[in-house]
């Protein structure tokens, strides 16, 4: 037997309509341990798809940090910045980025 009309096998689902609170896609979480140029290569794709502006895509990158990445949400927000993805990005780039603190010692040489 054929395939089926619309049968759509290994894509991604688009629903017509308004798909605002419900992503089609939705970003793995990141703590660290993975380097932090293939998350954000993933995070970007991921916000591709779904469309999102610049806050939207500083709020899911905000939700999806664990761990000690989560730190530089409150490092921003004690320094009296605003949670933009910018921002968010900046900082991640500068903890988890190349010439950054390794994983290991992220939090040894950051008080």
């Amino acid at each position: 037997m054929g395939p089926r009309g619309n049968h759509m096998t290994g894509q991604i689902r688009r629903d017509s309509g308004d798909t605002r609170g419900r992503p089609s896609m939705v970003p793995d979480r990141f703590n660290g341990d993975v380097p932090w140029k293939d998350y954000k290569a993933h995070f970007e794709i991921c916000s591709a798809i779904n469309h999102w502006s610049d806050a939207e895509k500083a709020s899911y990158l905000a939700a999806s940090l664990k761990g000690e990445a989560q730190h530089v949400i409150g490092d921003i927000v004690e320094m009296g910045g605003v949670l933009t993805y910018q921002a968010l990005t900046d900082k991640l780039n500068r903890r988890y980025g190349p010439g950054g603190p390794s994983r290991s010692n992220c939090c040894a040489t950051e008080s």
